[in-house]
This record gives structure tokens, C-alpha cells and sequence, in this order.
């Protein structure tokens, strides 16, 4: 059984081990398996940009998607508290909070508060579309303490304000 808190470190060719080169290797080939893995993790952390950083977005079993989506439900449960942090994110998680920032560096590229805002967002746009809420309810509702940094940062994720996006998927 792997460890949880360094799951994130394996950057995995065949879901196990990150590469296995034999000693007395030519320099071509370990560039090459280098470049390889270098390039897997690129197409991982495209796979979390900013506004597709959802763990469901379909991206397998493997050990990195199960923590971002054990780490999305956590915050999901506690979306509307505005004091909700990475404080309370790694304790949740039950790793230290510079832990979590590197391990969320290594798997997406982003911080973990991109992250809590972006399931946030997420939430907001879900709730848009179900509820008859103002703008600034719904921000307090996903756990803004401004509106205006909710309107912001969401027309920065979707690339359109909050009514907007009501109006366009109307």
C-alpha cells in the first residue's frame, strides 16, 4: 500500500513506477525516458487547468485524480464557510499545510487556493442556473465574504460575469 502523502510523487509509466533504467544506460536513452516523463506531466497538469480543475473531469484511477477528488469533496462540504482554508483544507487531509502546497504544485500546477476558489466558482455557476439567487447572495452562498471578488474571479474563470452566464445558458 502506497503512502497518501506521497502518492503525488509518482509520475507513473505504467500506474506503479516512475521509470526504471538499468545501470550502464546510454545517456540518449535516459534523456529520452526524462523527456517522457517531463511530458506526461505537462499533459497532467493541462488536464487541470484553471477552469477544467475538476478531478471528475474523466481522468482515470490513478492516484492523483483520487486525491483531487477526495480533496473536492472536502472542500464541497464545507464550500459556504468563508474561513474554510488551506489551514482547514490540510487538516482535513491530515498533512501539514506546505506539504499540500507542494503536493499541489506537483499534481496540477496550482495552488490549493486556485483550487478551493475554482470549486467554488464551480458551485456558483451550478447554483446560477438552479436557484433564484442575487449575485450577492450566491457569493456568500459559495463562500465569498465580497461580492465583487466573486464577480471578479468568476468572470476570470468563465470569461463572463455571473449574469452573463445566467443570461447565455438561459
Amino acid at each position: 500500500m502506497q503512502n497518501p502523502q506521497t502518492l503525488h510523487l509518482d509520475v507513473s509509466l505504467n500506474e506503479k513506477h516512475i521509470a526504471y533504467v538499468e545501470k550502464l544506460f546510454e545517456i540518449k536513452y535516459l534523456r529520452t525516458v526524462v523527456k517522457n516523463l517531463l511530458k506526461k506531466r505537462v499533459i497532467m497538469k493541462e488536464k487541470y487547468l484553471l477552469t477544467n480543475i475538476s478531478a471528475s473531469g474523466g481522468l482515470g484511477d490513478n492516484p492523483e485524480s483520487k486525491f483531487l477528488t477526495k480533496v473536492e469533496e472536502i472542500i464541497e462540504s464545507h464550500f459556504s464557510a468563508p474561513d474554510f482554508s488551506i489551514n482547514t483544507l490540510s487538516e482535513k487531509l491530515n498533512v501539514s499545510r506546505s506539504h499540500l502546497c507542494r503536493k499541489f504544485k506537483s499534481v496540477t500546477g496550482k495552488s490549493p487556493s486556485d483550487f478551493i476558489k475554482v470549486v467554488r466558482l464551480k458551485k456558483g455557476a451550478e447554483m446560477i442556473l438552479r436557484e433564484d439567487l442575487g449575485i450577492n447572495e450566491l457569493a456568500y452562498e459559495v463562500g465569498f465574504n465580497l461580492p465583487l471578488h466573486f464577480i471578479s474571479s468568476f468572470k476570470k474563470c468563465f470569461g463572463k460575469t455571473p449574469k452573463e452566464y445566467a443570461l447565455g445558458k438561459n
